[in-house]
């Protein structure tokens, strides 16, 4: 059975069309196709495109083409040309000004994990607490980032770490100059398709170049500060991997974010999944005394931006308002915050991140009880199921896009006793294997329902989705948006007629599907999803 402790997706959500909604991925940074990482050229397309104010940069001339107006740097701050400090706009802690009249402006605070930040780091390198008599010289081989692709023999692949133009430094030394000018680590990954299981990351070695194993284990954790578009996992890789656990290191992951803060004990980190010598059972806690490196996978294209690295506890929210416009009354009805599994209003591909590297999994898909005779439907809105059929797109995935939920009509039959309709998500696969969830300890829905439903757990390799020996939770109907958490000692197990001494806690062991299940005729909107708690208020 497959411990499945929210390990990384492999679906590509490049490849879902502009039509799809993928209005969202960030510039690319080839030069010569309108990046907007061109502040060495001269100018940038917006006002947040402009790279961080430092000393360096003084006296440095930008045009910002969206405003057609110049900035200057001056003393950490951009500030309009001509104008003098005391007309300026306040400045926020990066070295830019508030980005005039946005809602949406986010600026950087000086809080940072205790290893490495990036808004202070010029060396390109991690404080691990080795080679401390020389940190402060850039003495020893500790603690400097590197990258690493699947390009090497045995895998042969082609993936592509892709930096940002203009980055250069006549000692070879690259990180330090990419840190210095974008305040961390600033790459997108292009995941090839020459190895089946292609990946590029990041990494710095905890006790020098010969990663020998250095003891971690009073760090507690690890926390990070950063962006992505797609989840990543966080590698703690072992001194003695080879011998001692068969090339299997504890893996976490992390979750794509615009604004992501994560804080990782010991007690999270897993075997990396399919690696590992069968029946060995790692104690996370020996582990951490030998680690030789941590490092960053990605097996996902996307757009990354890694900002901090601290002990277990240390790493503060790199984001912060920078501006006093009030919310919009049409705002003040959205759910602050998402769920970790699924946010409609990030969400371009109408895909659960379950973490399954199968690319058929975590897609959204309805149901109905047509297949034992029923009538039943699920309706989506007219305009979205138009459109559906005008471009190669999902009718979830344009239904994100355009109404940033998922907005049915379940309209029950009559044609059976007891009609049913919905709408789900495979958690490893279209063949829904029965993977083990528990270790989410829960989930967590935004919605609004004019009807109640019940979140059901499919058991794996279950075919009958009405599924008598499914465990569920009722959902009661909600007028307003509304946020609900479900712990899985919640769970209930469905009336078979025959006795059975199953548990919840073994049902999400082996579970293959979540389903919303209607069973009464409902107008349901549904705007995330995620692990227990996760869900915002």
């Amino acid at each position: 059975m497959k411990k499945f402790s929210f390990a990384v997706s492999a679906v590509a959500l490049s490849t879902i069309m502009w039509a799809c909604g993928d209005s969202s991925s960030a510039p690319s940074s080839d030069p010569d196709n309108g990046s907007s990482d061109n502040s060495f050229e001269g100018f940038v397309e917006s006002f947040e495109d402009l790279q961080v104010c430092t000393t360096k940069r003084n006296g440095l001339e930008i045009l910002v083409k969206e405003e057609n107006k110049t900035y200057i740097c001056q003393d950490e701050k951009w500030v309009l040309k001509g104008a003098s400090s005391t007309e300026t706009p306040e400045s926020s802690s990066d070295g830019k000004v508030d980005a005039p009249n946005s809602s949406s402006a986010t600026a950087f605070e000086k809080a940072c994990g205790d290893l490495w930040c990036g808004l202070t780091d010029t060396y390109g390198r991690v404080n691990t607490g080795y080679d401390e008599d020389g940190y402060d010289k850039n003495e020893g081989t500790s603690g400097y980032w590197y990258d690493f692709t699947d390009n090497n023999a045995p895998e042969n692949g082609d993936s592509k770490i892709i930096y940002p133009p203009y980055i250069a430094d006549g000692y070879g030394i690259f990180f330090g100059p990419l840190i210095e000018t974008y305040s961390g680590i600033k790459f997108s990954a292009e995941i090839g398709s020459a190895y089946e299981y292609g990946y590029v990351g990041l990494g710095f070695n905890v006790v020098s170049e010969n990663q020998e194993g250095g003891d971690i284990s009073g760090w507690d954790g690890v926390c990070l500060t950063y962006t992505a578009t797609a989840p990543f996992q966080v590698e703690l890789a072992s001194e003695n991997t080879a011998t001692s656990t068969d090339y299997g290191n504890l893996v976490y992951t992390a979750v794509a974010s615009d604004k992501g803060v994560i804080d990782i004990p010991w007690s999270k980190f897993k075997m990396k999944a399919g690696w590992g010598m069968p029946g060995i059972d790692v104690d996370e806690n020996a582990f951490v005394k030998a680690v030789a490196a941590v490092k960053l996978n990605f097996t996902n294209s996307g757009d990354y931006y890694i900002q901090s690295v601290g002990r277990k506890g240390t790493c503060n929210s790199v984001y912060v308002s920078s501006s006093s416009v009030e919310p919009s009354s049409s705002s003040s009805s959205q759910v602050k915050g998402c769920g970790d599994l699924w946010c409609a209003t990030t969400d371009d591909a109408g895909h659960v991140i379950t973490g399954s590297d199968d690319e058929t999994a975590g897609y959204w898909y309805e149901f109905t009880d047509e297949h034992v005779g029923g009538n039943s439907q699920i309706k989506f809105p007219s305009d979205v199921e138009e459109l559906a059929g005008q471009f190669f797109c999902t009718t979830f995935s344009l239904m994100m896009e355009k109404y940033d939920a998922i907005k049915i009509s379940a309209e029950l039959g009559s044609a059976i006793e007891k009609p049913f309709a919905g709408i789900g998500f495979n958690i490893w696969s279209e063949m829904r294997e029965g993977v083990d969830i528990s270790d989410w300890e829960g989930v967590c829905i935004a919605y609004s329902s004019t009807g109640k439903f019940t979140l059901d757990l499919v058991a794996g390799g279950e075919e009958a989705i009405e599924g008598s020996h499914n465990f569920g939770y009722e959902v009661p109907k909600a007028d307003s948006l509304t946020v609900i958490n479900m712990p899985w000692s919640e769970f209930k197990q469905y009336d078979s007629g025959t006795e059975s001494s199953a548990t919840s806690s073994d049902a999400v062991k082996k579970t293959g599907a979540i389903l919303l299940k209607f069973q009464e005729s409902s107008e349901f909107s549904l705007h995330t999803i995620g692990r227990l708690g996760t869900c915002g208020s």
